[in-house]
């Protein structure tokens, strides 16, 4: 959820391990860890986004699942645009907790591509707007981190949630075959 209690981006990854191998695989990967928000890192993005300058480290908008923020997010920006960008949001899931059917997993995370910076539809606030289709997104987000790292082991869980046509918080549409990938990266850095 947004931080207005509106839905927010879907959640549509999950991940096995420590965030010392997520955060070795997404490097590898070659993610860039945003920074938090803040008031510097929202003036920061405002100026190179109006520049078109880069930002490599820019902030995602805050998104709630469990109750609290997303613990970090990262990104990639496209052609050092800062108005266009891949990024993914992780939480770690509570001690216990486990995904409806009985699988654990260590990480939540909802990927999704901005296409540009325009208004929300429900908060006329100033916001990125994300593509559609979030399936394309998600499976590039595999795709990098196991082409990164020979290590990572994926299982998808499929038609996980209901297919669905809906919007996030923002407005923007969204569409999902439902698929829920699990990234495994817990034998990531091993020796062999």
């Amino acid at each position: 959820r947004t931080s207005d209690g509106l839905l927010g981006d879907p959640v549509n990854l999950a991940f096995l391990g420590d965030e010392a191998k997520l955060e070795l695989v997404m490097r590898a990967a070659g993610w860039t860890r945003a920074d938090p928000v803040t008031l510097a890192s929202s003036w920061r993005i405002v100026v190179s986004t109006l520049r078109k300058r880069s930002y490599d480290e820019a902030p995602v908008s805050p998104l709630f699942l469990f109750g609290r923020q997303q613990d970090f997010a990262y990104q990639q920006e496209m052609d050092g645009n800062p108005r266009q960008r891949h990024h993914v949001r992780f939480w770690r899931c509570p001690e216990g907790w486990l995904l409806p059917g009985g699988r654990r997993v260590d990480w939540l995370a909802a990927g999704t591509f901005d296409t540009s910076v325009g208004l929300s539809l429900f908060t006329l606030q100033v916001t990125h707007k994300i593509d559609a289709d979030t399936d394309v997104e998600r499976d590039y987000i595999v795709q990098t981190v196991s082409q990164a790292e020979p290590a990572v082991v994926l299982d998808v869980i499929e038609d996980f949630s209901t297919g669905y046509h809906a919007r996030n918080g923002g407005g923007d549409s969204i569409r999902t075959d439902g698929d829920l990938p699990i990234v495994d990266v817990r034998a990531v850095g091993e020796a062999r």
